[in-house]
């Protein structure tokens, strides 16, 4: 009789909008040397760290280099074994407000373009030596530790710099141009926007450029970001910021 095996339905993971909203972490080990790999979901950056140790505490380490560098993630998602399990990777993640999540046996389908990412990394690793491998005459079977370092910051340099085929730029590209989540950002996010003001295009508006002078008027261009705009008045085209300008409450008109 034949046993019929259900198969399990894999439910991917929500597509993310925007960068560190949900990063994917996994090790691998080849040839005797434990990497540890870093993916971003949205904008495919991806890291990989040779290890000397799997603990906790060292994955700890170099999650808080990639955290200072990017800020923190919103969910961090790994599989369910050690050492992401451990007390001390909880207390770090809810210390930063980070969401641990565990994928079940982390299966490639339900956890989208991360885990292909790092499936990506290990690949590369892999044909990396072989590469190596074939060029060196003694046919080593090991990996030396500077030639590893030294192709994997390679392989990182090509891929974070290669346009993705989802987003249609590199991963560098897209963190690079993203404003980190870190606790003094969560801390004052509201306080800051609420005291810039926002005014609209075409809307009269009074400019002080100098503290002893009188403000001038004008007119708003348009917006070049939350606290800067481009303004026209006196025939000059400047870019004050907000704290420079007030409103024309009782003369100044709005452009039509």
């Amino acid at each position: 009789m034949k046993v019929m095996r259900r198969s399990h339905d894999y439910v991917p993971w929500p597509e993310a909008k925007e960068p560190m909203q949900r990063v994917h972490v996994d090790f691998h080990t080849f040839k005797g040397i434990h990497f540890f790999l870093f993916a971003d979901s949205f904008s495919k950056w991806i890291h990989v760290q040779r290890m000397v140790r799997t603990t906790a505490s060292d994955v700890i380490s170099v999650l808080s280099t990639i955290f200072a560098i990017w800020g923190d993630p919103q969910t961090l998602l790994s599989d369910n074994g050690p050492p992401f399990d451990s007390f001390d990777l909880i207390d770090f993640c809810t210390a930063r407000d980070i969401i641990l999540t565990h994928s079940p046996a982390y299966h490639p389908e339900s956890n989208g373009y991360a885990e292909r990412s790092v499936q990506i990394a290990k690949k590369s690793i892999e044909k990396m030596f072989l590469e190596y491998q074939a060029k060196d005459s003694t046919q080593l079977q090991v990996f030396p530790i500077d030639i590893c370092d030294k192709l994997v910051n390679k392989f990182l340099s090509t891929y974070r710099n290669t346009p993705t085929t989802t987003t249609l730029r590199s991963p560098n590209d897209v963190l690079l141009n993203f404003k980190p989540n870190t606790s003094l950002s969560r801390l004052l996010p509201k306080v800051l926007k609420s005291n810039v003001q926002k005014f609209r295009d075409g809307e009269a508006v009074l400019i002080k450029l100098q503290k002893k002078s009188p403000p001038i008027k004008g007119y708003v261009v348009r917006s070049l970001g939350q606290t800067r705009y481009l303004l026209s008045f006196e025939g000059v085209i400047r870019a004050p910021h907000t704290n420079q300008m007030e409103r024309c409450l009782h003369y100044c008109a709005v452009m039509i």
